[in-house]
Order: C-alpha cells, then structure tokens, then sequence
C-alpha cells in the first residue's frame, strides 16, 4: 500500500504507484477540500499497453464541527446594583484551531 500526501493530487496529474492500493493520508491539518471528487485509475502493463480509464466519485463532507462554549456567572445569584463576572474561559476550540473572539449577549 501507498500513503499518498494530499498535496500531492492535482486535478489531471497522475500519481503513478507500483502498488494497487493507495491511502491519501487527509486530516483536518491536511484535508482534501470538502465536495465531490472523481477519481480515475488507468493500470499499465509491463508492454506499457493502458486499460480503459475508470472513475470513482468520492464524497468530502465539509467540517461541520464547532466549538464548544461554556459560560460561567459569578456569583450566579447577585443582589440588585451589584457587579457579576461572565466567564468564558473553559470554552474550547476545535482541536488544530483557536478561538479569536467571543461574543456576549444578553437575551432577556
């Protein structure tokens, strides 16, 4: 088996193997973009005589993860005119992101 880097498919390029498996390493640090993707495999013989090309679609979902949010009110229970702290900070980002803003509102 061959591990193909995703870098490394380019629309009408071929990877050429001697391996008649091939495993395209993606991660969410080095995916394949999301979409549908058709891929054709043309095998060769030792004459160099080609096959007939056939395809095979291959459906990216698109990352649907989000980041998780947590909010904390200190104290939760506060008298009239007296000051209370909304925290955010146990709030995580998805895994190889950041969280960059947070946005406060308040709905009643």
């Amino acid at each position: 088996m061959t591990h193909v880097d995703p870098s490394q498919l380019v629309v009408g390029a071929p990877v050429v193997t001697s391996d008649a498996t091939v495993t395209v390493d993606a991660s969410v640090t080095n995916p394949v973009d999301p979409g549908d993707h058709v891929f054709q495999l043309i095998v060769v013989d030792e004459k160099g005589v080609e096959s007939t090309p056939v395809e095979q679609r291959v459906t990216i979902s698109p990352d649907d993860r989000k980041p998780q949010a947590v909010l904390t009110a200190m104290p939760p229970e506060v008298a009239f005119g007296q000051p209370f702290t909304l925290d955010g900070t146990e709030s995580t980002p998805v895994p190889g992101h950041q969280i960059t803003s947070y946005k406060w509102i308040m709905m009643t």
